[in-house]
């Protein structure tokens, strides 16, 4: 299993050693950036070899602030995070990606829900991946991609944003099948692929 982060702190603070370490390799890496980006999949791909999942993760809050009041520089950055990010990582995985190889793009709940004052931002900016998404899946059909909307739930990010919504708490799954339960993406994967091994 492969972790890409974006600072050492996140490691200490996130990813602390497992059963069996072998098994995960972490980087630190700025997604934002192409040359990091296509260096460290090259770095995968002549160490450990053809991606088979790819698991596009990654969120940035800009401010939640109402449009007028939005510093531009904090706004768009979360379009550099959200869709330049996206895009260069999934770009750089389908260059070098194993045959049959699934992409899941972790969505959130504000971009798929009427718009709320103060997340224009993150609300455009992830939609904007979703939307790239269906692009991927259309022009590689070798690869399956699948957008997950994991619902609303209880993070950081979201304690963050200060937005008040209902959490999820899965008890939808059994009447609508394609809800997804509610979790937390990077405790699912590493208590799946990594610690539970």
């Amino acid at each position: 299993m492969l972790l890409v982060i974006r600072s050492e702190k996140n490691r200490l603070t996130h990813y602390q050693p497992c059963r069996k370490p072998k098994l995960i390799h972490i980087f630190t890496a700025d997604i934002t950036d192409a040359e990091a980006i296509d260096a460290l999949f090259a770095t995968v791909r002549d160490t450990i070899g053809p991606i088979d999942i790819l698991i596009n993760n990654t969120a940035y809050l800009s401010d939640v602030v109402p449009t007028v009041s939005a510093s531009v520089q904090e706004w768009w950055r979360g379009f550099e995070v959200n869709v330049l990010g996206t895009f260069l990582v999934t770009r750089t995985f389908l260059k070098s990606a194993a045959a049959r190889s699934l992409l899941v793009n972790v969505s959130t709940a504000i971009s798929h829900i009427p718009a709320i004052p103060g997340g224009s931002a993150v609300g455009a900016s992830k939609a904007a991946g979703v939307r790239f998404m269906e692009f991927v899946a259309a022009e590689n059909p070798t690869v399956r991609v699948v957008n997950l909307h994991p619902g609303s739930v209880e993070t950081d990010m979201n304690n963050k944003s200060g937005i008040k919504l209902p959490m999820d708490d899965g008890e939808l799954l059994p009447l609508y099948p394609q809800v997804s339960v509610s979790f937390d993406v990077r405790l699912l994967i590493m208590t799946l692929f990594s610690c539970a091994l």
